[in-house]
Formats: structure tokens, sequence, C-alpha cells
């Protein structure tokens, strides 16, 4: 695809059976975290085929150590130094804001540099950019993106992506369907941490503690441990503990390996970019072990435990092999938890308040190494090291498997009991298995190979270096397009004929290749001596390190005049709607329409048009109401509104609404996923043979003047190239973030202008997720069919209420107060804000309150409870 050409709205839809899995047939790759240099290094050691790292900027991992640039270069050439080569990806895997866009140019510039094998990106503005103007750039997908269909990974092979990272929440058979069809290679988590809601999706930690997760700043309430609070009016104040109800266990799927290379994934990645050195390393070398076939049955469990050591909650599988009564999280204890060795069998006391453990232990251990003990009610472990280790009343400094074991507690300590269990959660042994060979820093450089031709004069010596051809190795670094540059430079000499011409050559070139401290090295070099003169190596060095200056300050003067040229041909776009609007619109989405049923005609008046979810509603229930709601509005004021999460089990019934909605002449669509692009196009046949269209040709074609498409929030616009990017798939307006503030929306306004909607009322969804709080509260899921659980007021450690939502087995977690900004609207005004959106969605509302709120936040008045977000304080 050219980065230039503008992007159609919808294409044709590809044969199915034409499309061939990347991977078909090939090992998947086995892809590594690294936090720092030391886990990049413990990664490449142990068997990753590909690291992926970020840089001190734009990491969805900000509070990792992260790289510089050099740093970053230096890691490049020694991963594709080594046999077989190994590649490195680099994150830019935040949502980035208007104000940072001059900063991503020089990360980018960085990346290109650096020769990095692909860029990972969530922000579709850094997608085009990247596609525009740095186009030596593989694009690979972020999970951050969301995407969790097949018509999602087709979106974004449209848009130039050569690989997506798939949402942790997919069982195998999407997974390999997607693999297959796509023609996109997949990525897929293999073990770590999960996030309750669908990554990119999270919003409880920006809206509610003002640090974003998608900014890397995630402050991790999921981790926390929440109370239910009664809903029945006899007992409001009534709470109930329900512990770590948001807090999901570790993935890990060591026996899936072998399923998820058969459904022909690309790569198998291991989440961890916090974690240590050691961490990386085990993890890695555990995985290699069983992707090789090198890890015998006798030998998993040891090697599984060692790992656990390091760092583990409890396992789970997740969804792999089906959706739905999967106990994933745990509600007991959070952190890290270890191995298991054993149950507590007595606490013995002797004096002075010490006391000593006793247990038989199922590992063998050594002084210093860690335990963790359950404590009921304790809400994390209690840890501790051994400091004295007794067997048999003696002390000594190992004990092997199956001992019967004395340990000595701290003297501060809670109440243990009886029959707790004992885990080994740092284990000397483990930290001694996993060395790994640290070059030093700074051995390896990246590179700008030249071409230097020297000539020799009686008076003065010359030389003249160009850039050399592209080099083979993608690690060599990249020149500036468009500027091969040629520097002379010289010095004075008095040169006598030499005693040997050919020797003179061989001197020369030996001093133009001692380029060890210059970021340059040499691919070519020409002598031109035609009067067999000589020239002393004293002067030729000389002649070398004024050449290097000279060729250092050229390069960084073209960098410079590059990157200003890129950000002023990015100040150009995107534009203002043409025509523009100077009266401020509004703008309503609900997901039932009868929630609209008492606005008068005053209310209707301001409102510009009504957004209606698509799936909530019954199919037949919808259109009547849709008609209904045309005869008080028209049907031009009306939207249809995609879902922003449908699963395989959900695409046959949204493609049935969506072909049945155009089919009655509905033509506004609004997008929530980048997935809506491909169910905008899917042909009938997929809607299955018990439904049919009564028309050939309903569906509205890719170039039908009439159909209209905006975008919701979660396709995130928080800078003008992600309007841009929007636009050119041909979006007519975006929504910008929920998340975002005053500052960045003022630097967005101006250029988007009626094109852009500002969410002033609405129930951010803090959470989306696949795990019921209910099931989790209750130890287990009764089915849907018996299920009678609607919502769960929650309250956190830090005093917030969330409402947890059951939306068809999915849950939203909304905060109990709304986000409004109606009390800002003075503010957005004066920032150029003409469309301002109101949406009542998620909660349950009657109708006499939409019409209440409706009315006060038009008004410009306070609601009741509600917060701002970020408006104020600006994301971080």
């Amino acid at each position: 695809m050219k980065s230039d050409v503008a992007m159609p709205p919808i294409s044709k839809p590809r044969k199915k059976e034409s499309v061939v899995s990347p991977n078909l047939g090939k090992a998947p790759e086995l892809l590594a975290p690294a936090g720092d240099r030391a886990a990049a290094l413990a990664a490449l050691h142990y068997g990753a085929d590909a690291i992926y790292l970020g840089l001190e900027k734009f990491s969805a991992r900000a509070e990792a150590t992260n790289f510089s640039a050099e740093q970053l270069g230096e890691i490049v050439v020694y991963a594709h130094a080594l046999t077989p080569r190994r590649r490195v990806f680099a994150t830019v895997n935040t949502v980035v804001l208007e104000r940072e866009r001059a900063e991503l140019l020089t990360t980018l510039d960085a990346l290109e540099q650096a020769g990095a094998d692909a860029v990972i990106v969530q922000d579709l503005g850094v997608a085009r950019i990247v596609r525009k103007w740095f186009p030596r750039l593989t694009l690979h997908a972020s999970t951050q993106l969301a995407v969790h269909n097949l018509a999602g990974a087709e979106a974004l092979k449209e848009l130039g992506f050569r690989r997506v990272t798939l949402a942790r929440e997919l069982m195998l058979d999407e997974i390999r369907d997607i693999s297959a069809q796509a023609g996109i290679e997949t990525e897929v988590f293999l073990h770590g941490a999960l996030c309750y809601c669908y990554s990119g999706l999270c919003l409880y930690s920006s809206l509610l503690r003002g640090r974003s997760g998608n900014r890397g700043r995630c402050a991790y309430p999921c981790r926390e441990a929440f109370q239910a609070i009664s809903d029945q009016p006899s007992a409001i104040s009534q709470r109930q503990d329900v512990g770590f109800v948001f807090s999901m266990k570790d993935l890990a799927l060591p026996k899936h390996v072998e399923a998820l290379r058969a459904a022909g994934v690309g790569s198998l990645k291991i989440e961890g970019r916090k974690k240590s050195a050691l961490y990386v390393g085990a993890t890695v070398d555990f995985y290699r072990r069983v992707l090789d076939g090198q890890l015998p049955a006798g030998e998993h469990a040891a090697r599984q435990a060692d790992l656990q050591t390091i760092f583990a909650r409890p396992w789970t599988s997740l969804y792999a092999d089906g959706h739905g009564r999967r106990a994933v999280v745990d509600r007991e204890l959070v952190g890290h938890r270890g191995t298991p060795i054993g149950r507590v069998e007595a606490v013995v006391a002797y004096g002075g308040g010490q006391a000593r453990l006793r247990f038989h232990t199922q590992r063998s251990l050594e002084r210093h190494d860690g335990l963790q003990i359950d404590i009921p009610g304790g809400g994390k472990p209690f840890g501790f090291p051994i400091d004295v280790l007794r067997i048999g009343g003696k002390n000594v400094i190992t004990a092997p498997t199956g001992s019967a074991i004395e340990v000595e507690l701290p003297r501060e300590r809670p109440q243990i009991p009886l029959g707790a269990a004992l885990y080994c959660s740092s284990s000397q042994a483990v930290k001694r298995s996993y060395p790994f060979p640290r070059p030093k820093p700074g051995a390896c450089k990246i590179r700008h190979p030249i071409s230097i031709v020297c000539t020799l004069a009686l008076d003065k010596i010359l030389a003249r270096a160009s850039r050399a051809p592209p080099p083979a190795e993608p690690h060599v670094a990249a020149h500036p397009e468009g500027s091969p540059y040629q520097i002379y430079s010289e010095i004075p000499a008095a040169l006598s004929p030499a005693k040997d011409a050919a020797r003179m050559e061989v001197a020369a070139r030996g001093a133009f290749e001692k380029l060890g401290d210059t970021a340059f090295e040499l691919a070519d070099f020409t002598l031109e001596n035609p009067q067999g003169l000589f020239a002393p190596v004293s002067l030729l060095n000389e002649l070398r390190r004024k050449l290097c200056d000279e060729l250092g300050q050229t390069f960084a003067k073209q960098t410079t005049e590059r990157l200003q040229r890129i950000g002023v041909e990015m100040a150009s776009e995107p534009s203002a709607s043409s025509k523009g609007i100077a009266e401020e619109r509004w703008l309503i989405k609900v997901d039932r329409p009868v929630y609209l049923e008492a606005f008068t005609a005053d209310d209707w008046r301001v409102v510009e048009e009504v957004s209606i979810a698509v799936e909530v509603e019954p199919l037949p229930q919808l259109l009547v109401a849709l008609e209904r709601l045309a005869g008080v509005i028209g049907r031009e004021r009306i939207r249809l509104a995609l879902p922003i999460i449908t699963r395989c089990w959900e695409e046959k019934d949204l493609l049935q609404r969506i072909y049945a909605l155009r089919e009655a002449g509905w033509q506004k669509w609004e997008a929530a996923n980048i997935s809506a692009w491909s169910f905008l196009k899917i042909p009938q046949a997929i809607c299955g043979r018990d439904f049919q269209v009564p028309r050939a040709g309903a569906v509205a074609s890719a170039h039908n003047t009439d159909f209209d498409l905006v975008t919701d929030w979660p396709l995130y616009t928080l800078n003008t190239s992600a309007a841009a990017q929007l636009f050119e798939m041909g979006a007519t307006r975006v929504t910008l973030s929920p998340e975002d503030g005053l500052d960045n929306i003022c630097q967005l306004l101006p250029r988007l202008g009626d094109r852009a909607t500002v969410i002033v009322y609405q129930d951010a969804p803090l959470f989306i997720s696949e795990s019921c709080p209910e099931a989790t509260r209750t130890g287990g899921c009764v089915g849907p069919s018996q299920c009678r659980f609607s919502q769960m007021e929650l309250v956190s450690d830090a005093g917030e209420h969330v409402i947890s939502v059951n939306r068809r087995c999915r849950t939203y977690t909304l905060n109990r107060h709304p986000f409004c900004l109606s009390m800002r609207l003075a503010a957005l005004r004066q920032a150029g804000a003409r469309r301002l959106r109101a949406d009542f969605i998620y909660r349950p509302y009657t109708t006499a309150e939409v019409c209440r709120i409706w009315r006060e936040v038009r008004a410009g008045r306070t609601v009741s409870g509600a917060h701002i977000g970020n408006f104020d304080r600006g994301l971080l």
C-alpha cells in the first residue's frame, strides 16, 4: 500500500478461500519482553527468536527501565549478529497527544536509524505517520487496539499492518480462524499477567486516579480488594467482602503450544517488560524447551515449579479451551505466590517470642530461600526469608525434598493456622541456574556505511565521503530518504614520491578503517594517487577525524531538516470542515430508544442526531422503534452504533442486523472498533442460510455517497494524525476520548472543528470484561439460563464506588458517578467545540431520568455526583 493514498471507506470483500495463513507450516516465533538491557540479553541467550522493548517515551510500560536510542541500537546490532539472527521490535504502543507529535517523529526516526525490525503501535495516528514518512518500519498492531475478531484483523491488514496481536480473551477456535483467514500474521500471548479489561479499553485508572493505562501509567486498581454493597433497601449500608474480584490469575499456556502452532499462529508472546532478567530468562528457557520438544514429561513439573519461584500468581489458561465458566480470578490473595511446597504442620514456640515453622518440604530448600504462607483474610501471603534452617534439631544449609524441617519465623508475624499452604517464593538454586553473557556496554554500535575516496596531491590530501548503497543487513541504519550526502574535506600537505606506491594504498585504507569511535563504518575505499606520492599516516588520521566530524554534523543537520519538513507537512492536515457550522449542535447516544420518549419539541430542537446501539434490542423491536423515532425527528437524524466488542458467537446476529437495517434504508453508522469497516462490507453468504436479504445488492457499496460513517471514542483520537487516518478511511466525524484533558482538546478543536464531537455526559465504561464478578463472588457460574445477576455495586479499598453491569454475560464496570462536563461548557465553547454529545448507555435509566439529566447538561447545570475525569488535570 502506498503511504500517501487515501484508504477507501469500504472495499470489496475478499474471497475467503484464497487466503492462506502467513505462518502456515512454520514454527511460531517465541517473542520475549525486555524491560531493560539485562532482560534483553537474558531473553536472547535462552532462545527468544525476538524481543520487544520500549523507549523512554510512548511505551505502554512507562515504569519499566526502558531504553535510550543508543541502547536500542546496541541491542539491535547484538541481536542481528547472533546465529540464528534475532529480531527486535520496538513499542510505540500508547496514545499520543497533539503536542507530542514532534517528539514522536524523533522517536520513530531513532527506530528507523537503529534498524528496528518492527514498531508495535496502538494509536492509528502513529500508524499513519509510520506508513507515510517512515516506510522502512514494519507495522505491528498492539493488543491495545483491542482486535478480537477476524473483521478487525482484516481491517488492519488493509491499513498496512504486517502483524496483529490478538486480544488475550480469545478462544483457540477464534485464534485459528483469524490466523487462517485474515491474511496477516497473528501474535498471541502465551504467558504472563492478565488485565481484567480488554486491553486498550480500560479507563478505570485514568478517570478515577489520573493515571492512564493507554499512556503506560496504569495504577492497577484491578489488583485491589472490593466490597459489595447490598442493593436491598433494608440493608443499604450492608457490605460484604468479595475480595479481589477483578484480580486475574496469570496466563500460562504450555499445554496449548502445539495447538497454537497447528492453528497457524505466527508469534507466541511472553508478557513482562517490568519483570527481572531472571524471570525473562527462565520463562523463555521453559517455553523454548516446550516449543522444541526438549522438555520431557518427567521434567515439566520441576521446570514449572522453578519458574513459579521467580514470580507467579496462580496459573490459568483463560478462555483458550472455551468461553464460559472459567476460574480466571484469584479473589483471595493478590501478588506473587510461588510454587507449593507443603502445609504448616506446627508452629513451635521456644521462648522470647520466637518460634519455628515445622513442615515436610516437597522441594529442596536452602538458607536464604524465600517462603510465603497463605493467611486467610490477609489479602497477601505472609512472606519471609529462611534465615535459620533445621533438620532433626540441627542447623543445616540445605534440606532435600521430603525432609521434615523447621524454619525460624520472624518475630513480627500474623497468626499462622495449621494446614495453611506453604510456597517457595524465591530460590537461590534457581537464581544460580540462569546465567547469561553480558557484553560490555558500547561494544555493539549502530554504524552508517560510507564510501571514501582519498586523493593525494603534492600540496594537499583530499577525501570525499558518500553514503554507501543500502546494505543487505537490516540492522545497518537507513539514511534519511532523499538525502544522499557527499562530504568533501582536505588538509594541506607537502608530499613527496613514495618508495612503494602499492604499500601506500594499504596504509591509506588502514588509516580510514579506524572508525571504531564514530557512527560510521567503511563500506568501500579508493585511493587516487596518480603521481605515486607518499602521505604520512598521521596526516591521513587527521583527515579521517576531520571528515568524520563533518559527516556527523551533516548527518545530524539532514535528520533535523527532514523531521522539520515532516512536521510542516503534518501541520497542514487535516483541516476542519470547509462548510463548518456556526451554531452549537447536540448529539445523543442511547442503547434503548424508549429512553427518548419523554423528549419534547424543545428538547429535539437542538438535537442534530441520535445514535442508537444496534445490539441491545431484539431486531424486530429495534426496527419498529427506529421507524417510530424517525416519525418524530426524521430518518436523517438517526445513526446506528456498532458495538465495541463482537465475539464469534455474536457475529451472525450483528451481521443480520446490519443487513436488515441497510435493507430498511438506514445509512448512517457509528464505528467503535476497527472491525466495523469489515463488518460493513461482509457478503450476504456469511450471514447464514436461515437469513435472507430480500434484494440482491441491498448493501450500500463502498462508493455510495449517501453512506455516512463516524467513529466513537474507542477509536482514540488524541492527535490530528489519528483523525486524518480515520478521515482517510471514510469517517466524516470523530469522537474525542473521555480520557482527554482541556489542554489537548484546545489543540485539537481548531484543527478539527465541527468534524470532532466532544462527549459531555457519559457512564464511561471503566472495565469491559468477559469475567463475571458475580461468578467470582459465588464461586461459579450457574449458566445464562439460570443467571439472575444484573448489576452489583462495589467499593474499592480507596473508597471508589463502581457498578458492574451484566450485558449478555459480558461485564461493564461503571463509575457510580457519571462523567459530566456540563460545568465546563464555557471552556469547551471557547476552545471551539461545536458538536457536543450526551450518552445514556450501559446503566439502566428511566425516561424521566434521561430527560432530566439531558436538560441539566444542556443548561450547564451540575449533575449530582458527577466527575470530570482528566479534563482539568490533563491526560498523564
